[in-house]
């Protein structure tokens, strides 16, 4: 069977080959990229770390990786950022290469870990040192009343 043939079969409760492997097809079934590091040095990967999900800190599973599971699954955004110019180096929290979505500009914090702005200079997000993740600092729809308010802001 090919991957959408056992998709659908399995959606619809059909008998298939095996199940459907599903992973990185959405933020749920992804991968830390200090985890998937290490996963591709077990596999003897050499490549790149892309951190899609820069507030989880979730890698995009390569080609190679998906076809050394058999996965059967894919995340459509994969078909955004596809030229080596749409990313910028980054460093993981353990000190490791990766490579982060060129629009993404975190600033030190002065204290090891990092920031990031709005365009009016609000810190929307932080990530202090030792963190694995992005946390959000800035609610700028909290207090709203109704949707009516949003056109205000």
């Amino acid at each position: 069977m090919r991957s959408r043939e056992r998709v659908i079969s399995a959606l619809r409760h059909e008998a298939t080959d095996r199940p459907p492997i599903d992973f990185g097809g959405m933020r749920s079934t992804g991968i830390m990229a200090l985890a998937y590091r290490k996963l591709k040095a077990h596999l003897g990967l050499a490549e790149d770390t892309l951190v899609y999900d820069v507030i989880q800190q979730l890698a995009q599973p390569s080609e190679a990786v998906l076809d050394a599971f058999g996965v059967d699954v894919v995340d459509l955004g994969r078909a955004f950022l596809t030229r080596p110019e749409d990313w910028r180096d980054w460093t993981l929290p353990d000190g490791s290469a990766a490579k982060a979505p060129c629009y993404f500009a975190p600033e030190s914090d002065g204290a090891g870990g990092w920031v990031v702005r709005a365009q009016d200079g609000t810190v929307f997000g932080r990530m202090p040192k030792g963190s694995q993740h992005l946390t959000q600092c800035c609610w700028p729809l909290h207090g709203l009343r109704n949707a009516e308010e949003i056109g205000e802001l």
